[in-house]
């Protein structure tokens, strides 16, 4: 394996594990309102006591994350070390995937793979959130390796196009349609793990046709749709057998309550606050009562749409711009949860509500809490991230200003941006996580760049790692 490869991977372990090390004997550091949940979840399936919150059937939460956890807390049931620490080598094992996803997009490019790794590995939220019993590490390292994935499959795909002459053993016959098979399994993981991916999942689709279709004649073009589906099972799989048990169970139709409960306790209640001259807080915490009145999960879905959907209908516009506003909320810095998970809590709860309220300026006010030498502390890890952002910012733009656009590059451009505008409301730095190794390698295509421009030959001969 690369030296420099090994090297980024021991920097990624060492980094995510020394905050593991560092809560070692804090483990309430380790879990945040979200990881209750989940870890109540588990502990149910541990029990083989079922799906289920309390006496009903959990609908809200998709089940991926807690059957993941489920058998740590039925081994470990004291403690979620276990789970940290494993999340700790996923995150070091999304790096190693980066590394080898960029060097098949890029040709090989050992410039690109090296700095998109090494920022990767620094990367403050992804080591702050793998030390959360939360999804999103888990979720991006299949994320990463999908997409690693989808170009094997394209790759075998074209590879067996333009041997159309040669005799196939069955084993090179086959290996194409297994691939397409284990990718959309992969595919369907990332459903059950969160159901933001239900929606996005069809760009891929559409990515295989694009890239596949060009090369093919007559009868092999029967072979593209029949990748896509035999990708498309395992998807639609997890998303029909799982509505399934929510109807059988529960007498709800659908995959998971979050989106019915986020439009009426996020997104209509933004638009509700500023209507009762109230904080966003205030008003949230109205909408709760109210669900918890209504009864059930079932019913509380049911409850937030009747209440939440005439709320945005009556402001479409207004909402739009609120919406688009409080996605900056993703690409915020993960600077408080890293404080917190070293005990040095900033701030008072409800740092979001104030910044969707009355700006941010007052919510960096209210986050730092007149702790000014921890905000201070706070500036270089505050520049890295805008650095990253321009880098990545550069990066894109390069790629979309190419005289040939490449297709892969604006599959992951697109994914950036459903990724980043959908929350709206509910946007977190947390949720950033995901698309950090995409930015990571945007970011690496734009130093590559910066660097090739420098006008002396001093530095860019020397980045030998």
């Amino acid at each position: 394996m690369n030296r420099c490869l090994l090297l980024i991977l021991g920097l990624s372990i060492i980094l995510n594990l020394a905050i593991t090390g560092i809560c070692f004997n804090h483990q309430s550091r380790f879990i945040d309102p979200d990881s209750r949940d989940y870890i109540k979840l588990a502990d149910n399936l541990a029990a083989f006591n079922g799906y289920t919150k309390g006496e009903e059937a959990e609908i809200f939460r998709a089940p991926g994350y807690p059957i993941f956890i489920a058998p740590f807390r039925y081994l470990f049931s004291q403690t979620v070390l276990p789970v940290i620490i494993f999340q700790c080598l996923l995150a070091t094992g999304t790096v190693y995937l980066l590394w080898l996803l960029t060097l098949s997009i890029t040709g090989g490019d050992t410039k690109i793979a090296k700095f998109a790794a090494i920022i990767q590995a620094i990367s403050l939220s992804s080591i702050v959130y793998a030390n959360k019993v939360l999804s999103e590490t888990l979720f991006t390292f299949l994320l990463i390796l999908s997409f690693l994935m989808l170009e094997n499959l394209v790759s075998a795909m074209n590879s067996k196009n333009q041997s159309e002459e040669k005799e196939e053993t069955a084993g090179t016959k086959y290996r194409v349609y297994i691939t397409s098979l284990i990718t959309g399994t992969i595919c369907g993981a990332l459903v059950a793990i969160r159901a933001i991916f239900i929606p996005i999942f069809p760009l891929f689709l559409i990515y295989l046709w694009v890239k596949g279709a060009p090369n093919l004649r007559g009868r092999r073009t029967i072979r593209v749709y029949k990748l896509i589906a035999i990708m498309l099972l395992p998807y639609l799989a997890v998303i029909g057998l799982w509505t399934l048990r929510n109807s059988q169970s529960a007498n709800y139709n659908s995959f998971s309550s979050v989106g019915s409960i986020n439009i009426y306790r996020y997104y209509a209640c933004s638009i509700l606050a500023k209507d009762n001259n109230i904080t966003f807080a205030e008003q949230q915490a109205i909408c709760d009562a109210n669900l918890d009145a209504a009864g059930s999960q079932v019913q509380k879905a049911k409850y937030a749409i009747l209440n939440g959907a005439p709320v945005l209908k009556s402001s479409p516009v207004r909402y739009l711009f609120m919406h688009l506003k409080a996605n900056c909320n993703t690409l915020l810095p993960a600077i408080g949860d890293f404080y917190a998970i070293l005990g040095k809590n900033i701030g008072g709860k409800g740092t979001l509500s104030v910044i969707n309220s009355k700006g941010l300026v007052a919510g960096i006010k209210h986050y730092f809490d007149g702790n000014w030498g921890l905000f201070i502390l706070a500036l270089p890890l505050i520049g890295i991230l805008l650095v990253k952002y321009i880098l990545t910012t550069t990066g894109s733009v390069i790629q979309l200003t190419s005289t040939r656009i490449n297709p892969t590059m604006v599959m992951y451009i697109l994914f950036i941006l459903y990724m980043i505008t959908v929350p709206g409301t509910v946007s977190h730095p947390r949720f950033r996580v995901p698309i950090e190794p995409l930015l990571s390698l945007f970011a690496a295509i734009g130093l590559c760049k910066f660097l090739a421009c420098m006008p002396y030959k001093f530095f860019t001969q020397r980045l030998h790692f």
